[in-house]
C-alpha cells in the first residue's frame, strides 16, 4: 500500500466516505497483483472431445461450423447456409437463445473463427465420419471394443499419435479395412453406399415416357390470372403444390386459402389429390386439355 503512505488521515477519511457500499480503502489503494508467468509457461491446457465438439458445432445442423456467421446481438455462431435458411423462412431470432434479430445486417461473417476451426480440424469430413462411426458403434453395444478404442486413441485422443490431417490422403473416405473393423459394421451405415443403392433402385424403376405428358389449362376467377396458364405434366403434381405455385405467381398471400375445381363435372379438389385424379373425374381423353379453375372464394355449385 505505497499510495496510502502519501495520504494524510483526513484524506483517507474523505476517501473512505466517498467509496460505494462494499468497497474498502485497501481494495482501492493496494498494489496490483503480479502473476508469475513462468509457472504457466510449461503447462498445457487440453479440451476433451465432447467439449471441443460443442464449441465448434453449429446448433442448427449439429455439424462442424462451415463458413461461420456470428449474430451481433448474442454472439452465437452458426453455419452460413443454416442461419440464412432460418431467415429465409421468416424466423428472425437466434435459434439458440431466441433473442430477436432485427435484420440481416446483424449477421456478420467470422473468418477468424473459421481459421481456428481449420487449425483444430483440418479435415472436417473425415472428423465427422469418425464421430458418426463411434456413435453407431456405441448404439450397437460396441463401446468397449478394442479395435474401436485403437482408432479413438489414434485420432481423437488428447495426445493423438497420428494427426487427423493424415487421413486426407485416404481416397474415397475412410478405409476401415486398415483398422480391422470392417466385419463389425453393416455396410448400409455408410452414406456413399446408401446413395449408391438408392441410385440402383431409381435406375431400376420404370421411367415415364415424355410423350405421356398431358395438358392442363388454369383459369382464374375472382383473382389474378397467371401467365403462362398451361401445364404439360404427367399429372403427379398435387393440388397443394399447384396451389402454392399459383399463389406465388398471382401475388396471393401464402396464408390465404385457394380453391381448385372443375366445372364439368362440378368438383372441388382436395389438397392431397393430384391433377391425374382431376382428369379421371372429368373423364377427359389423352388428347384433350383439362380446364382447372382457381379462386380464393369457395365455388357455389
Amino acid at each position: 500500500m505505497g499510495l496510502a503512505e502519501d495520504l494524510t488521515f483526513n484524506e483517507l477519511h474523505e476517501l473512505a466516505g466517498s467509496l460505494t457500499c462494499g468497497l474498502e480503502i485497501y481494495e482501492v489503494l493496494r498494489d496490483p497483483r503480479l502473476v508469475d508467468q513462468t509457472d504457466y509457461a510449461t503447462k498445457e491446457t487440453t479440451l476433451n472431445e465432447s467439449g471441443l465438439r460443442e464449441e465448434i458445432s453449429c446448433p442448427i445442423c449439429t455439424g462442424i461450423i462451415d463458413k461461420c456467421v456470428v449474430i451481433k446481438t448474442c454472439l452465437h455462431r452458426f453455419c452460413s447456409s443454416c442461419i440464412e435458411k432460418c431467415f429465409r423462412v421468416g424466423v428472425r431470432e437466434c435459434p439458440k437463445c431466441r433473442r430477436k434479430v432485427p435484420s440481416r445486417r446483424f449477421l456478420r461473417p467470422d473468418p477468424i473463427y473459421d481459421s481456428i476451426i481449420s487449425r483444430v480440424v483440418p479435415n472436417v469430413k473425415v472428423f465427422e465420419e469418425l464421430c458418426d462411426m463411434f456413435t453407431m458403434a456405441i448404439n450397437k453395444g460396441m463401446k468397449d471394443n478394442k479395435s474401436l478404442e485403437m482408432i479413438r486413441g489414434k485420432f481423437l485422443n488428447e495426445n493423438p499419435q497420428v494427426d487427423i490431417s493424415s487421413l486426407g490422403s485416404i481416397e474415397n473416405g475412410i478405409n476401415l479395412g486398415e483398422f480391422s473393423v470392417t466385419s463389425i459394421f453393416d455396410d448400409r451405415v455408410y452414406i456413399k453406399e446408401i446413395r449408391a443403392k438408392r441410385k440402383l433402385i431409381w435406375d431400376s424403376m420404370p421411367k415415364l415416357d415424355p410423350d405421356n405428358k398431358l395438358w392442363y389449362s388454369l383459369h382464374a376467377e375472382n383473382c389474378q390470372q397467371i401467365v403462362p396458364n398451361m401445364l404439360h405434366d404427367f399429372g403427379m403434381v398435387t393440388i397443394h403444390h399447384l396451389g402454392m405455385y399459383i399463389k406465388t405467381n398471382a401475388n396471393i398471400p401464402l396464408n390465404e386459402h385457394i380453391y381448385l375445381y372443375t366445372k364439368e363435372p362440378k368438383h372441388v379438389a382436395t389438397p392431397c389429390s393430384t391433377l391425374a385424379s382431376l382428369r379421371n373425374i372429368s373423364m377427359a381423353l389423352p388428347h384433350e386439355c383439362v380446364n382447372v379453375y382457381y379462386s380464393t372464394r369457395r365455388p357455389c355449385f
